[in-house]
């Protein structure tokens, strides 16, 4: 959660409510009395917090009394007017006494993270030609590392330039809201991953006021929230504007726009397993068909589309629908591929035209592919389910895994679990097998047993399904002919055993 400008003071006293200002270090007492409590409350629900930053216009003496007082002192007095210490963070007493003071009692009343927003200078006027943006990514980071060791380090922050992806996660700034700037999102997200910079954030349902038909079109709204289910970072953000609404429960698609937030929730075990990928190979999430298409040229030519991980292809909907109805032309790679909302088989290399109800999302599934998801009961991310839910698509071999570490810690290198999963294509009988999970070091709070739901796409009805060697019985799976769809129920099992389902045709 984050507490955007408004948590601060301005520092105006004839202002009512002490809103107006981009800047400042002390907190809002008059819109917000008891800051540690807030903070206690919004922890108690599981959140995380970060604070919405302004820094270039420094510490004024008005603004920030206690913070002023307590830097001035420390610097001697030696920067400023006697009124306001000037934002010099490339100054090494000023970042440290900054850094003691400022940040360190901020954390320690519960902020988790940063967000570094809008800096006045492109370049440092006290460093010739350093990036003012890159600098202070880089110090807020970095102080994070040294002073924070116990939790995985991260910021939230404007593009610094090259280099930007050391700090992990940006935002795209302030977009208009309408549907070409919607249209410009996927090829811009999955474009980044060409310079490292794998997990760049947007505005979902746009920032910035264009005209009335726009603002609070549920329409866009509803494509930009699923278009945000296969990026990254998954938020609604606007300007403060009292003629843009955000809360997405106040539209009239609010059940379809749920079912997008209910469908990243599921996604997480894959995407948290793709993050893994990321950190070990430098291969964004995100990233354009011709990273596994290179010698293709539709691969480049069909920039709406890209890779969400190994095993999904996503060609959001970006254009405003015709009664209801959206018509997108998609290409698809070599070998077969699931529209997982119309539950069609495609097979690739081919250019389709195809329609889909606004409750639809265009994304698809590899062949082979095994993706984990979360069930619904689900809440929040960094819960560990005693199920996990496996959607297989049938008919060529595939392998896959999932990652598992502490969460929100630094030594993932050394701490962290995998388990692998196979499946067999066989014309006589399909196989799937959950390897025992391999852990390296320890971690803390792993489930030591888990029940398996198998969504087995595109296959044959079966004639028995044997668990382990075991029968199952009949009323632990079900098979859907005109879905081609077979569902496994596989009881809970102790995660350092191995499980192997067959089915036989």
């Amino acid at each position: 959660m984050i507490l955007d400008m408004d948590w601060h003071w301005n520092g105006d006293e004839n202002d009512s409510d002490g809103r107006g200002g981009w800047t400042g270090w002390s907190w809002n007492t008059k819109l917000i009395p008891n800051p540690q409590e807030l903070l206690e409350d919004i922890h108690s629900k599981n959140f995380k917090i970060g604070l919405n930053l302004h820094p270039a216009d420094g510490i004024t003496k008005s603004e920030s009394p206690e913070y002023f007082a307590q830097m001035n002192s420390h610097l001697k007095g030696k920067y400023g007017d006697g009124d306001n210490i000037p934002w010099i963070l490339d100054n090494p007493d000023f970042a440290n006494v900054f850094a003691n003071t400022i940040l360190r009692q901020h954390e320690e009343e519960g902020v988790d993270f940063w967000w570094l927003d809008w800096q006045q200078h492109l370049t440092s006027p006290y460093t010739h030609g350093l990036g003012e943006t890159f600098w202070c990514n880089h110090v807020f980071f970095n102080d994070m590392i040294k002073n924070r060791p116990e939790r995985r380090p991260m910021i939230f922050h404007r593009w610094g330039g090259l280099g930007s992806h050391r700090y992990q996660i940006g935002f795209s700034g302030d977009a208009l809201i309408n549907f070409p700037t919607l249209a410009f999102q996927p090829y811009f997200t999955a474009t980044a991953s060409n310079v490292g910079y794998g997990y760049w954030g947007h505005d979902l349902g746009g920032h910035a006021w264009t005209d009335e038909s726009n603002a609070n079109n549920p329409d866009l709204v509803l494509r930009w929230l699923q278009f945000g289910v296969f990026t990254p970072i998954f938020r609604t953000h606007a300007t403060k504007d009292s003629r843009i609404e955000r809360q997405i429960w106040k539209f009239p698609n609010f059940p379809t726009m749920l079912e997008a937030v209910k469908l990243r929730y599921a996604l997480f075990p894959y995407i948290y397993t793709m993050a893994r990928e990321a950190y070990d190979t430098g291969v964004s999430i995100c990233r354009p068909l011709y990273y596994d298409f290179p010698g293709v040229e539709e691969a480049y030519s069909y920039e709406g589309e890209y890779m969400f991980g190994n095993d999904i292809l996503v060609a959001p909907i970006t254009e405003a629908a015709v009664n209801g109805i959206s018509a997108k032309e998609i290409w698809f790679p070599e070998g077969k591929w699931l529209c997982v909302p119309t539950n069609e088989l495609i097979e690739g290399p081919c250019v389709k035209t195809m329609t889909f109800t606004q409750e639809q999302i265009p994304y698809f599934f590899k062949q082979g592919a095994i993706i984990p998801f979360n069930p619904e009961t689900v809440k929040n991310v960094t819960e560990r389910p005693d199920e996990l839910i496996l959607n297989i698509l049938a008919g060529a071999n595939g392998e896959s895994h999932m990652y598992e570490d502490k969460g929100n810690n630094s030594d993932y290198d050394e701490n962290y679990a995998i388990t692998k999963l196979t499946y067999i294509a066989d014309d006589a009988a399909d196989e799937f097998i959950i390897a025992p999970r391999e852990i390296k070091g320890s971690i803390p709070g792993l489930k030591s047993e888990r029940s398996y739901t198998l969504n087995v796409y595109n296959c044959s009805k079966p004639e028995s399904i044997y668990v382990s060697g075991n029968p199952l019985a009949p009323n632990n799976y079900y098979y859907n002919p005109k879905l081609r769809k077979l569902v496994v129920k596989v009881p809970k099992t102790g995660c350092d055993s191995e499980v192997r389902v067959i089915s036989r045709h």
